[in-house]
Formats: structure tokens, C-alpha cells, sequence
């Protein structure tokens, strides 16, 4: 995939050979993780746009041109695979971000734990889902916490720590897979883009030799492919922000992570994503 290269990079220079990362740390992370969660599947609601706004050009063109149209054309979107283990591996991955972003709370571990255990049963039917050949049952994520009221900060990271390094495998392949599917919708921005822009320019050759209207008619195309580069540039940053997540987690399983600074990282590509956003509601409202 095109986003990896990148991430990978950025990771290696963000190994650290310090302490290691602290309650706080992962709370911070388990905040950006959350957050970087509910951008998934934004790319998809872009591609389905502009296949829509293509289908009312090229049928705005041909009524101008007196040829067959089409009022109110529906765009028949085929059903998204595994929407229902998509949406249960997406709810427990919230679920265990909000546990990760409690890691100062003395009483995280249990909640973590059963966090994890939930997440990786869905996974693990994501996965199955996926590639039903390789389906393995998800193994039940323990870290001995039953009876353990009082935990110093080293003790609850160590069990943390643990947790996460258990989880890490199914996370990390259920989050290959949505990154996969957003690869592919990712591929088609580019064409859609291109059809719709083509459909466009044939509306305003129709309205352009009467003048009336030609000029509203060019102004608005120009402000709605504006809208859809500012959109296209937000969804990549998306992409990137879930990727440099699925990483981090992978690192931070194995230790070998500056969490902090990864965190960072994550949320300034998620701080992007909200700038383009205010901008395009900004140009919206004018």
C-alpha cells in the first residue's frame, strides 16, 4: 500500500531506547486512537459522492442537449462486504480505545482487559470473513488482574503492556483489511474526479453560446471540484492517520516506540483533517 512506506519511515524515527512509555502515555494514545477511529470509512462516502454528482452532470448535459435524461438518478451502491463484522470490530475498537485513554485509572487494567477481549473476537470474525481459510479463533486475552485492587505504575503498565502485545496481531490484521478496502476507494478518487470534471465542462458547453447562466453555471462547477479536492485531501490524511495507528499499536506491543511522539504524529494528521474540514464549511457558507 502506498501509505505504508511512508508510516514505517516515519516509526523508525520515532523508536526511542528511553524508559518506555507511561500510563499517561497510552491514555493520550487510546484518546488519538478513538478519534482516529471515527474517520474510517470516510474515503468510501467520498467515492459514492462523486459517483452520484457524475450520474446528475451527465444527465443535467443531456437534457440541455434535448437527448434522453434522467430526473433524480440513483446511483446503485453495491453492498459494502462484511458491513457487519466491519461494524462490530469498529464499536469494539472504540471500546478499546476509550479503555486505553483511562490508563492513569487505577482500575484501567480490568476494563482494558475485557476491552481486548472483545475486540479481538471481532476481529477474529473479521478476519474469518475476510479470508475464511485462514480463520483462527481468537484467543482469550488474560493479564491476571482478578483480586489486584492496588497496582503501582509499573506494575499496571507492565499488565498493559501485556494486554496490548496480545491484542496486537488480530488489531493489527482487521485494520489491514479496512485500510484495504479504503486503498481501493482511494484508487478510484482519481477516476471519479476525472468523470465527473469531464461530465461538468459538457454542462457548461450547453449554457456557454446563450450566456444566460453561463457564468453561475462555471462559478459553481469551479466551487464544487474546489469541495471535492479539499474532501480528497482530507480522506488521504485520514487513511495516513489510521495507518501511523495500526503501526504505533504494532510498536508499542514490541516496545520499541516513542508513544508520545507517535501520538503526535497522529493527531496532527487528524488536526489537518479538521483544518480542510473548516475550511470547506467556511467556503460553504459564504
Amino acid at each position: 500500500m502506498r501509505y505504508r512506506a511512508g508510516i514505517i519511515s516515519l516509526l523508525f524515527l520515532l523508536t526511542g531506547c528511553g524508559t518506555g512509555p507511561s500510563t499517561k502515555d497510552v491514555a493520550a494514545f487510546g484518546a488519538a486512537t478513538a478519534n482516529a477511529v471515527s474517520v474510517i470509512g470516510e474515503t468510501a462516502s467520498l467515492e459514492q459522492d462523486l459517483a452520484v454528482a457524475y450520474a446528475t452532470e451527465v444527465n443535467a448535459c443531456r437534457y440541455l442537449q434535448g437527448r434522453p435524461y434522467v430526473v433524480g438518478s440513483l446511483r446503485i451502491v453495491p453492498p459494502v462486504p462484511r458491513l457487519a463484522e466491519q461494524k462490530k470490530f469498529l464499536a469494539a475498537l472504540t471500546r478499546y480505545a476509550t479503555a486505553l485513554s483511562k490508563a492513569t485509572d487505577p482500575a484501567a487494567v480490568a476494563e482494558l482487559e475485557a476491552a481486548a477481549g472483545k475486540l479481538t473476537e471481532s476481529a477474529s470474525s473479521l478476519i474469518a470473513a475476510a479470508t475464511p481459510a485462514n480463520a483462527v479463533a481468537a484467543p482469550v486475552v488474560k493479564a491476571a488482574v482478578k483480586g489486584l485492587v492496588f497496582l503501582s505504575e509499573q506494575q499496571r503498565m507492565q499488565k498493559i503492556r501485556t494486554i496490548i502485545a496480545d491484542t496486537d496481531p488480530w488489531l493489527f490484521d482487521a485494520m489491514f483489511i479496512l485500510l484495504e478496502n479504503d486503498e481501493n476507494d482511494r484508487d478510484l478518487l482519481d477516476r471519479r474526479l476525472r468523470e465527473w470534471e469531464g461530465a461538468a465542462r459538457c454542462t457548461m458547453r450547453q449554457v456557454q453560446p446563450a450566456r444566460a447562466g453561463a457564468y453561475q453555471q462555471f462559478m459553481a462547477s469551479d466551487k464544487a471540484k474546489r469541495e471535492y479536492l479539499e474532501r480528497e485531501r482530507a480522506a488521504n490524511r485520514r487513511v495516513l492517520a489510521v495507518g501511523t495507528l495500526a503501526e504505533t499499536h504494532r510498536q508499542l506491543a514490541r516496545g520499541q516506540i516513542d508513544l508520545a511522539a507517535a501520538t503526535a504524529q497522529i493527531n496532527s494528521l487528524l488536526d489537518i483533517v479538521g483544518s480542510l474540514e473548516a475550511i470547506r464549511t467556511e467556503e460553504e457558507t459564504q
